[in-house]
């Protein structure tokens, strides 16, 4: 009996025991993990797939002026507008005096699309409805030019070169009031220009206007003239005085008339087809650089004609302005011009009438 009491003691302390430590095991952390073990990977993001370049767009422009002259100054302004609200997608590229031809030259290459852009005349070439800024004594000052060419009778002109393949977005001054000079004696009259071969680039309104005072026109390539008034083969020319000092005309020229007698627009021509393939905010970019372009670009010309006027009287060569009562006679002389470009066909009657009304004709 007492030999089975011991028995049973021992048992139940054994099981005590064992009950422990099971007790001891379950609270027990897991040992940490050594420095050595290395972690459990993480799993890698997906890589975000890397934007397509963007394709650079080439707007090549060319001109006939230098590079000192306003035209070129004020697209470099426009070269900078553009690639600035572009982000560099476009790359404008300028190519001054005539490196990529005459100007006639240049606006075939951009109604074909060789060429995308242009600042330059030869307005015959792309609309006759240009010719409406250029009626002999229609404006009274720049700023006149400036309200119609900017405006929406101006967007009206300027739709009608799209006919040809070309889409003018925008218009500014080419340069201001057009004069005449010549090496033979002074103009203060029509009589005065009769018989002398001036010269007159392919332009109709310039071209009618000097035949009706009565002078012998020829047709000479802008970048030949210094040359053909050099050695007689024009006796003269008439260009506004930006023009006059950039192509250093007063070198050859005796007599110079302040006639004040046509403005120049001074469109930018650009190819439609290859405006119209960009994305409308692109194309809006180059538009609104335009715009603004013109701005600075009248206010050059502007400035330029100051000076202008100034280098030619103190070269030497003999300048005479016109006073009123002789302007006159040179207006009632071009009253065949006015009725010869309605007769024909050669402006919109009606268009021309909405910018007498404007300037309060």
């Amino acid at each position: 009996m007492k030999r089975a009491s011991v028995l049973l003691a021992v048992l139940l302390i054994l099981s005590l025991l064992i009950a422990g430590c099971a007790q001891k095991t379950a609270d027990t952390p897991a040992p940490a993990q050594s420095e050595n073990t290395e972690p459990e990977a993480e799993p890698e993001p997906e890589a975000t797939p890397e934007p397509e370049p963007v394709e650079t767009i080439i707007m090549k422009v060319g001109h006939s002026h230098s590079t000192e002259a306003p035209r070129h100054v004020s697209l470099l302004k426009f070269e900078e507008l553009v690639e600035e609200k572009t982000g560099g997608v476009v790359d404008v590229q300028i190519f001054p005096s005539s490196q990529l031809g005459s100007e006639q030259e240049m606006i075939e290459a951009v109604k074909i699309g060789t060429l995308q852009g242009s600042r330059a005349g030869m307005f015959d070439l792309v609309t006759n409805q240009l010719s409406i800024y250029m009626m002999p004594f229609l404006f009274d000052d720049v700023e006149s030019f400036q309200q119609i060419a900017r405006g929406p009778i101006g967007e009206k002109i300027a739709a009608t070169a799209n006919d040809v393949g070309i889409e003018i977005i925008a218009t500014g001054d080419a340069g201001g009031f057009r004069q005449w000079s010549n090496n033979v004696h002074p103009i203060k009259s029509p009589a005065d220009m009769k018989g002398l071969k001036m010269r007159a680039p392919g332009v109709i309104t310039i071209q009618e206007t000097l035949k009706a005072f009565g002078a012998n026109v020829v047709t000479i390539d802008y970048n030949e003239l210094y040359q053909a008034l050099k050695t007689g083969v024009a006796d003269g020319q008439e260009n506004p005085f930006v023009n006059i000092v950039d192509k250093k005309f007063y070198e050859v020229q005796k007599y110079l008339t302040v006639a004040n007698y046509q403005v120049h627009p001074d469109p930018f021509y650009v190819n439609k087809e290859w405006l119209d393939s960009l994305d409308p905010e692109i194309k809006q970019a180059i538009v609104d650089s335009a715009k603004e372009m013109y701005v600075y670009s009248d206010q050059l010309m502007i400035d330029a004609n100051t000076s202008g006027y100034d280098t030619v009287v103190d070269s030497g060569v003999e300048v005479y302005e016109l006073t009123p009562e002789e302007r006159q006679v040179f207006i009632d002389a071009c009253q065949p011009v006015y009725d010869k470009f309605i007769s024909d066909g050669l402006i919109d009657e009606a268009l021309f009438n909405e910018v007498l009304a404007a300037l309060g004709r």
